[in-house]
């Protein structure tokens, strides 16, 4: 897909929408209607394509744009989903096209979340960095109102899938069956997250505390945990290097999640609360190493341990009270010949 032809299809279709500002029903044919959903979703999937390539991509993007400006994001999320879905969608189909703008702009992004099976599409995920691309450029400026909502409850439902698959299959011989559940959901929630970065934190906060987004984090920051200490477990059996659990990695995953918890908790006691509430504050604390995977984890960890104990004695009480267990000898460490070890609840270095 590419060329003249289809730079005058965007540029048509760009057109149409501008034209058409604020005519709901008309816009709603390329939203809910089966071409419009198909027409959608090709165009979504060509977009890397088209990246690469460098042919049309610019002219995708105001299109895209367009239908982000004017509020359609969740719309469209919902409009995208995978083709194995057409057959649930089909029978609402004519409902949906004669539904009221008012109607529409209340429940759209409820529906777009609320009514869809566990799993991203692929095209969903593209979808997802073109709304993260928009928001860097346009991230400060005046949003839909939607949009906080948009990303405050899909990012919660994403987080508790991920942990939801984590979790029923961590003690799985089979882990490759883990990243394929896992892997589409777990990359929209680290998109979601550079989502919300990207806007003014400050209008999209009461979203997150309302969708229980704090805890979703804290605990799916915990399973992560369990994931990384099982997987080097498994590299150091012998025996074991061919094991698709050593495949298992989450890149800037962890430090991502530690930025957002910094910044909700910053200057606000009812964040500081939830997490030590969730018993994430010794979490937090136990973020503050090196991890190849998660460049300057250790310096975000602290940053939001600031955050997390600034004025808080209740939380200050926690860190004071909390004791080593045990000692992750990283592989920075290993291969320097040192080991550290626990004695008289300090960590030494073994002689």
């Amino acid at each position: 897909m590419g060329g003249d032809e289809t730079s005058a299809f965007l540029a048509l279709l760009s057109a149409f929408l501008r034209t058409n500002d604020g005519a709901f029903d008309d816009i709603s044919d390329i939203m809910v209607g089966k071409v419009g959903r198909q027409m959608l979703r090709v165009l979504v999937l060509c977009a890397e394509k088209m990246y690469e390539k460098g042919e049309n991509f610019e002219e995708l993007q105001v299109f895209f744009f367009e239908l982000i400006e004017r509020g359609w994001t969740a719309d469209v999320f919902q409009s995208i989903e995978r083709e194995a879905d057409e057959e649930n969608t089909g029978n609402t189909e004519n409902t949906k096209n004669t539904e009221k703008a008012g109607e529409r702009a209340g429940n759209s992004t409820q529906s777009a979340i609320g009514n869809r099976e566990t799993g991203v599409a692929e095209c969903q995920l593209v979808f997802l960095k073109l709304v993260n691309t928009y928001l860097r450029f346009h991230g400060n400026t005046c949003l839909p109102t939607s949009m906080d909502e948009f990303l405050a409850r899909l990012l919660g439902e994403m987080c508790l899938q991920t942990i939801d698959v984590l979790k029923r299959h961590i003690q799985a011989a089979d882990a490759q069956r883990v990243m394929d559940g896992v892997k589409n959901t777990a990359k929209a929630a680290e998109i979601l997250i550079s989502c919300v970065l990207c806007v003014s934190i400050g209008e999209v906060k009461e979203m997150l505390l309302k969708n229980n987004v704090v805890q979703n984090l804290i605990e799916l920051l915990r399973v992560l945990d369990v994931v990384g200490v099982k997987s080097r477990k498994c590299i150091k059996e012998p025996g074991n290097e061919e094991n698709s659990l050593n495949r298992m990695r989450f890149p800037y995953f962890k430090r991502d999640i530690v930025q957002l918890l910094s910044m909700l908790c910053y200057k606000d006691k009812r964040v500081q609360d939830r997490i030590r509430e969730v018993n994430g504050v010794g979490l937090i604390a136990s973020q503050c190493n090196i991890d190849e995977e998660n460049p300057y984890l250790r310096e975000y960890a602290i940053f939001c341990l600031r955050n997390v104990l600034e004025n808080n004695e209740e939380n200050k009480r926690i860190l004071r009270e909390l004791k080593p267990i045990r000692v992750e000898n990283n592989e920075i460490i290993t291969e320097l010949g040192l080991e550290f070890e626990i004695s008289e609840s300090r960590i030494r270095l073994k002689q």
